[in-house]
């Protein structure tokens, strides 16, 4: 039988997972890949299911919205009546210009200084941003310089599953950025949109929301998105591995495909991150709470006190204490649909590139036994995984070896006029991958659409209700029109009609 042999380089890192021997010998690998896998049709149906649930929230939502609108007699609400903001007022009292819709002087902020202001609050954004990325390169390296330390463990569990635990490693470390980042963040966001001055109230929310939507979701993204779109997709192949700092060579994932990387990446992050939330909303105020009456009243209120000096004990409210609660869904309904449409494309790179539906499919009806014939089932995947091992001449490696070793990749053999190029499969596989996103995409936002297009924004009553409204309103000018033209009829002395003339 064959064996499963890893290489050991210089570093003491196994260097590449090799299998001995043909076809028959495969079958471990072939567990590997089959473990910890979701066939590409689940795959497909639940980001498809995914996108159903959220277009009918998003459709719900802009139902809920304008019946909140009419509720609160908002509905022909303009940006022009809310009040400017007083840091406005004092900032730009001296300059002054008309305003074309109430005909008013008020404080205006000239162009120069508000396209300064802005430049200077993005630079401070794509600082930020830059350092999450190089925390989540910092991270990476770590990986790899642990991940050499894992392998040569004394240990034999840490020995054994070091590619497991470098990953677990990474991901707490990780975590622990990540919740640094956003605490300083916040303060950076708040002191970037106060240096904006922005007109109105609504104008800062929104401008503050922008700011820690981005960073958030660059913060908590940009690791999953190394693992499952970067990860493994640069590392060579045996005898010419590319190499971090010409010191480390750049790490795979593990033989079942990189969804377990990434599965345990968003795993981690999201309970921690729950937990941390909770704690911080609930158990942290407790806490407070707790301390402030055991220091101030020990816990006993005294009645001949007035309710508004105990009540100065209670935690103070942020002013935008909301965002928070914001956040937490995504904010509004336009980050809210961009971040749908954004999940969409991710979801359909997810399964093109980071899964093992693609190949697949390519081998059955292009390379399999079934490539003649159109048929579905497990006897169209026989030699798959033969098929998905390339070959490499173990002599090169100068290590006084003999024989060939398999990895995957689609690679031609060495005894081939281009060795180790990539094959015509590979191509076929790139390019049906590029298909699949393309075809995917699409038919997922064709489905959203229709769904959006059968879910009206504003309820039919509440569209009857203000339809009637607006008809009340045109009768009720036309009635004061007519009296006043009947008035001015009366004192000329001409006839009054009861009808318009």
């Amino acid at each position: 039988m064959g064996v499963i042999i890893g290489d050991y380089g210089e570093s003491g890192v196994i260097d590449q997972m090799y299998v001995m021997g043909g076809e028959g010998n495969v079958s471990v690998l072939n567990v590997l890949l089959k473990k910890n896998t979701l066939g590409g049709i689940t795959k497909i149906a639940i980001v498809i299911d995914g996108g159903i649930v959220a277009t009918v929230f998003l459709e719900f939502w802009k139902r809920r919205r304008s019946t909140l609108t009419y509720t609160w007699d908002l509905i022909e609400w303009e940006e022009e009546e809310e009040t400017l903001r007083p840091q406005f007022e004092a900032k730009y009292y001296k300059m002054e210009r008309v305003n074309p819709i109430s005909g008013k002087p008020e404080p205006h902020q000239p162009s120069s200084d508000k396209v300064t202001r802005l430049l200077v609050s993005i630079s401070g954004i794509f600082f930020m941003i830059s350092l999450v990325i190089t925390a989540v390169f910092a991270v990476v390296v770590y990986r790899l310089v642990v991940m050499e330390q894992f392998a040569s463990f004394k240990w034999n569990f840490i020995k054994q599953h070091w590619q497991f635990a470098t990953s677990a490693a990474a991901v707490c470390i990780n975590f622990v950025i990540i919740m640094a980042l956003n605490l300083a963040y916040e303060k950076i966001a708040y002191l970037l949109t106060n240096l904006e001055y922005p007109r109105t109230e609504s104008e800062w929310e929104n401008s503050f929301a922008l700011k820690m939507f981005l960073f958030q979701f660059v913060n908590l993204n940009s690791s999953i998105f190394y693992i499952a779109f970067f990860l493994g997709r640069f590392v060579g192949h045996p005898g010419k591995y590319n190499k971090l700092f010409n010191r480390w060579r750049l790490e795979e994932c593990h033989p079942s495909g990189c969804l377990i990387d990434l599965c345990l990446q968003m795993g981690v992050i999201m309970f921690l991150k729950q937990i941390w939330n909770n704690f911080m909303e609930l158990g942290y105020p407790l806490i407070q709470n707790w301390w402030s009456r055991h220091k101030i009243k020990r816990g006993v209120q005294d009645a001949s006190i007035p309710q508004w000096e105990n009540d100065w004990n209670l935690q103070p409210m942020n002013i935008h204490g909301l965002m928070d609660e914001y956040l937490e869904m995504g904010i509004w309904y336009g980050i809210l649909e961009g971040i749908g449409i954004l999940a969409v494309i991710t979801n359909a790179f997810v399964i093109a590139i980071t899964s093992d539906y693609i190949p697949r499919f390519v081998y059955e009806y292009k390379y399999g036994p079934c490539a003649n014939h159109f048929e579905y089932g497990e006897s169209c995947l026989t030699g798959y995984v033969n098929n998905s091992l390339s070959f490499f001449d173990l002599s090169e490696l100068g290590m006084g070896k003999s024989g060939y070793c398999r990895y995957r990749d689609y690679r031609g053999p060495p005894w081939s006029s281009k060795p180790y190029e990539f094959t015509l499969q590979y191509w076929h596989i790139l390019a049906a991958r590029l298909a699949f996103i393309i075809v995917f995409e699409h038919l997922v936002f064709g489905i959203k659409s229709f769904i959006a297009y059968l879910i009206p924004d504003v309820p039919k009553n509440l569209y009857d209700r203000i339809r009637r409204e607006k008809y009340l309103v045109q009768e009720m000018m036309y009635e004061a029109e007519l009296e006043h033209l009947q008035q001015q009829r009366r004192k000329s002395g001409h006839p009054v009609h009861h009808e318009w003339p």
